[in-house]
């Protein structure tokens, strides 16, 4: 069964989503939608998003349209956005790809971490980096 839990980290001021089963883009606009109206409930630009437990049912074409997606439903654009990534190897260029489309519509501040959700905190909790302009070549 797919489904998630959001929850707001008042010490970190993050909302924390954590994810299980598949993750389809019916299940991420809602998502989306409820971690946006808690973030506006506090102010909040910190979001982390746990995918360990869960497996991406996305298109590419889904993965493309998710800037768009993020910011309709409500998260700020200078949002810091951690997502923690499932183990699953053939998706993890899916992960990448939703970070690169990120950056490309200028929400740069996204950052796909292997490991745990202190991880992912202490990446959010950490200093902001000062970058423009284009990706840089992997």
């Amino acid at each position: 069964p797919m489904g998630w839990q959001i929850e707001y980290l008042e010490h970190a001021q993050t909302v924390v989503i954590k994810t299980s089963g598949s993750q389809d883009i019916a299940m991420a606009r809602q998502m989306v939608v409820e971690a946006g109206d808690l973030a506006a409930k506090f102010s909040g630009k910190r979001f982390l998003k746990d995918d360990r437990d869960s497996v991406l049912k996305l298109t590419t074409v889904e993965i493309y349209g998710f800037p768009r997606l993020l910011l309709e439903g409500g998260i700020p654009q200078d949002s810091r956005i951690a997502v923690i990534k499932n183990s699953v190897p053939s998706q993890a260029a899916d992960f990448e790809f939703f970070k690169t489309r990120m950056y490309n519509e200028g929400m740069p501040d996204v950052r796909i971490l292997p490991g745990s959700r202190e991880e992912g905190l202490d990446w959010l909790l950490g200093p902001k980096p000062a970058k423009t302009g284009p990706l840089p070549p992997p």
